[in-house]
């Protein structure tokens, strides 16, 4: 027959079992819930360098133009 003792080891033991596999489970489902969100995040950033660098060229164009065309000194760029 089982001891008191016993018991108290028994579930001591499920417990710890049970936190391992759940956290090894919620490990497993945040991975798979995060992974898209992540490739969306370095899509957009992609997208967003590339409008940034696109608009600076053109506004650096126009910006030049101005300078020319009313005689101004160009503006040191950082």
């Amino acid at each position: 027959m089982l001891t008191n003792n016993d018991l108290q080891k028994i579930s001591a033991i499920v417990k710890k079992e049970t936190v391992l596999i759940v956290k090894k489970e919620t490990t497993i489902i945040v991975r798979k819930e995060t992974v898209p969100i992540i490739k969306s995040i370095r899509k957009l950033e992609r997208k967003m360098d590339f409008s940034v660098k696109y608009l600076d060229r053109e506004f650096s164009k126009r910006i030049k133009r101005l300078e020319d065309h009313s005689g101004l000194e160009p503006m040191d760029t950082l």
